[in-house]
């Protein structure tokens, strides 16, 4: 049972991932009708850039993971 709530947590996330990738090309081209080819390369330095920085902050610092996500969570609340 534990095996196969962590593959659904693992597809779900890579689902979602696709998703966000899919919905940015969908905007991109219903607003500029242009299809940006970099669109990928983007989101991989936005994806490397995350990952250093909270190894650096989680790691470095010794924050705990929970109250980043919490601070996450409030800091993307904020109008």
């Amino acid at each position: 049972m534990e095996e196969l709530v962590k593959a659904l947590t693992i597809g779900l996330a890579n689902g979602l991932i696709i998703a966000l990738i899919a919905i940015g090309y969908t905007l991109v081209y219903g607003i500029l009708e242009l299809i940006n080819f970099a669109h990928a390369d983007v989101f991989m330095l936005g994806t490397a850039f995350t990952y250093f920085f909270l190894e650096a902050i989680v790691v470095g610092l010794g924050v705990p993971a929970s109250s980043l996500t919490a601070l996450l969570l409030i800091f993307a609340a904020l109008p």
